[in-house]
């Protein structure tokens, strides 16, 4: 199968999040000047343009962040002096009808190709639980899986989450606004975790194995104890009032990547996922799949793979097994939080 997208194509990778999406932006803003070489230019000064996606997707900005960025990243994509341009965030993934045909209508609706890179369900519920905590919520990861399954239309915690994750209606949407036949699925295979990039590197004439992703130690799944310490420090922080700008500055881009450099011993806890739930995320990813195999859209990659069950270790009631907070753990944060 050629892949090969024509001269002039804005490739437009969307996630959603907890699908590679770190690995493909860190191999392509750690190579710019060998992409530079083979006339593609990756969109964004850094890793990948979050403050454009949001402010694009849903008109949200992060605090302390401009929110003209979608303009400026609009103006860099149409001057790049290049043969096709990469653009990769899965914030655009929050995109509804509307902004996903406002982000496709901008880039150039006859120059747009959106890939969608996906994984399983049941294993990417607990990283994202890891990473909303990461991002001020308080909730409890049994309590949080029962909102987003049984009180999803009732609660505002977490509101995008299956805008994100209702992978069939994200294909869709996005179908919608590029057209089916701009549109390429990734079906992840962890066996083969150069296949993605070996995938992206065809899609944009790059020589195969151009494109190397150096590990990130901030991208690592968190600990249950680490993770409850974050949740703790969330409580103080809506309880002492501290503002949004403050958490942006000193947590979510401080001592949270700090936090995350340290090596957890082999034997802490990780986070388990209750088998009910386990059960509903299967259920759910064969109704998702069924309706993608019948989108028309381009798919790479084996559907089936995205119902598999997880592996045993991975399945267990959090609420049975009780968090010890180690001094080392409260230790290590409190330093970094102040200072």
């Amino acid at each position: 199968m050629d892949l090969l997208l024509p001269v002039g194509t804005r490739l437009l990778h969307i996630g959603p999040p907890k699908t590679a999406t770190t690995t493909l932006q860190s191999a392509f803003h750690n190579n710019r000047e060998a992409l530079n070489s083979h006339r593609v230019h990756y969109a964004g000064k850094a890793r990948q343009p979050m403050t454009a996606a949001l402010a694009a997707a849903d008109g949200s900005t992060v605090p302390g962040r401009s929110a003209g960025n979608w303009p400026r990243l609009l103006q860099e994509i149409e001057d790049a002096d290049a043969d096709r341009v990469m653009i990769s965030s899965e914030f655009f993934s929050h995109a509804d009808d509307e902004h996903a045909r406002a982000v496709v209508e901008a880039l150039g609706a006859d120059r747009t190709h959106v890939v969608i890179t996906l994984r399983p369900l049941v294993k990417i519920i607990p990283s994202q639980w890891q990473q909303y905590v990461r991002d001020r919520m308080r909730s409890a990861y049994p309590e949080w899986l029962d909102l987003m399954f049984n009180h999803a239309d009732e609660t505002t915690i977490t509101p995008t989450f299956w805008r994100r994750h209702r992978h069939d209606l994200l294909v869709r949407r996005w179908a919608e606004a590029v057209g089916k036949q701009n549109l390429t699925v990734i079906v992840l295979d962890e066996s083969q975790p150069e296949r993605l990039l070996n995938i992206v590197e065809e899609m944009l004439g790059l020589p195969l194995g151009l494109l190397v992703s150096k590990p990130d130690a901030n991208n690592r799944s968190m600990t249950l104890p680490e993770v409850e310490m974050m949740r703790e420090f969330n409580e103080q922080f809506f309880a002492n009032e501290w503002t949004s700008e403050d958490y942006t500055r000193f947590i979510r881009f401080g001592s949270t990547r700090r936090f995350m450099e340290r090596v957890p011993a082999a034997d802490e806890p990780k986070i388990t996922t209750p088998q009910w739930a386990v059960d509903r995320c299967i259920e759910l990813s064969r109704q998702m799949v069924t309706s993608i195999a019948t989108s028309g859209v381009r798919i790479l990659g084996d559907l089936e793979w995205l119902t598999v069950a997880p592996r045993a270790s991975a399945v267990g009631d959090p609420e049975e097994n009780p968090v010890v907070l180690t001094t080392e753990l409260a230790a290590r944060h409190s330093i970094d939080v102040i200072g």
